[in-house]
């Protein structure tokens, strides 16, 4: 499974590559806090009917590709791999501070295809079969690592809704309205599922900008690999995000997050402003805010922010984003 999943994104990248016509960008981040700083980068090509997507976003290395069919239906075929630190492994929290005795090793690949139906230009559903493999290091406990001796295949189905009026993608700032919806459902050992809805919204008001979000997960059968992960003060973790907490400090079976947040734009494309979110979840009940300010620089964006929330540190974090190349053809 691995050296498929490796031969198909090094094909993938081959293609991208030598990709004529239509157009190519790459851009460029990196995001931190206190505790963890992760790469973000994406190379995409856009060739009319063809669409290739390949990327870095934290120990992630993922590519995608989509072909239009006709006006309603496009072939979608992606594959992923996390040789190290997959579902934040090696950061795990109790109460804020970090439990390396709980820490493990965890390695994850996965490779999905099916199709993509379009229902007009601002929403499509998803349908795609999934392979997925985890390799557990050989400290963790026994019962979880039988669970995922075997490789598990699923159904994966995902629905979204975007229409966005506006948008400053360098600082995940935009206006609009978004909606998402997403089940997946594996067989292995043991059969396991899980399904997350989302909704977003944000307007411009004059010198104000306001933004909110909710979140529901749940899910059945899962344990320290698959569980949802929420946690992280940056805007671009979308619906997910926890302001006040680090990058993935829970794992939850169930949860209800809400934030919302409002900024004041200033002069020289700053923004300042506050976020605050609230999780409802079978863990533990917390709230949490941030101060943020956001700039854009030439074409670098820049988010830097520092969160807030009762029992806990401060969590200072960062973002910075930026296009590297862009050529039309």
């Amino acid at each position: 499974m691995k050296r498929v999943l490796i031969a198909g994104l090094l094909l993938l990248l081959a293609d991208v590559t030598n990709a004529a016509g239509g157009e190519t960008l790459v851009v460029a981040g990196v995001f931190a806090d206190s505790s963890v700083a992760a790469p973000y980068l994406q190379l995409r090509t856009d060739r009319g009917r063809d669409e290739y997507k390949l990327g870095i976003s934290g120990w992630t290395v993922e590519g995608s590709f989509v072909r239009e069919l006709d006006r309603n239906r496009a072939l979608l075929v992606s594959a992923d791999a996390t040789p190290l630190n997959a579902h934040s492994s090696e950061y795990i929290y109790i109460d804020g501070d970090r439990a390396k005795d709980l820490e493990y090793e965890n390695a994850s690949y996965r490779l999905r295809g099916g199709l993509r139906f379009a229902h007009g230009q601002r929403s499509h559903t998803d349908v795609q079969l999934a392979a997925l493999v985890e390799q557990l290091g050989e400290e963790v406990d026994p019962d979880l690592a039988a669970f995922w001796d075997d490789p598990h295949a699923g159904l994966d189905i995902a629905y979204a809704y975007s229409h966005r009026t506006n948008e400053s993608p360098l600082v995940s700032a935009w206006d609009g309205l978004e909606l998402g919806l997403r089940g997946e459902v594996y067989s292995g050992q043991e059969t396991w599922s899980r399904i997350q809805a989302t909704e977003a919204a944000a307007k411009t008001r004059g010198r104000l900008h306001f933004r909110q979000s909710v979140s529901l997960m749940a899910g059945h059968s899962l344990n320290t690999v698959n569980r949802f992960l929420p946690g992280g003060s940056w805007d671009a973790l979308g619906a997910s995000a926890l302001y006040g907490f680090r990058y993935a400090e829970y794992r939850v079976d169930r949860a209800l997050i809400a934030s919302g947040g409002i900024d004041y734009l200033l002069p020289r494309n700053w923004r300042v402003g506050l976020r605050a979110s609230c999780m409802r979840s079978n863990v533990e009940n917390r709230c949490g805010h941030a101060l943020n300010a956001s700039t854009t620089w030439k074409t670098v964006g820049v988010n830097i922010g520092a969160g807030f929330a009762p029992d806990r540190d401060p969590i200072l974090y960062a973002a910075v984003v930026a296009p590297l190349y862009r050529r039309v053809r």
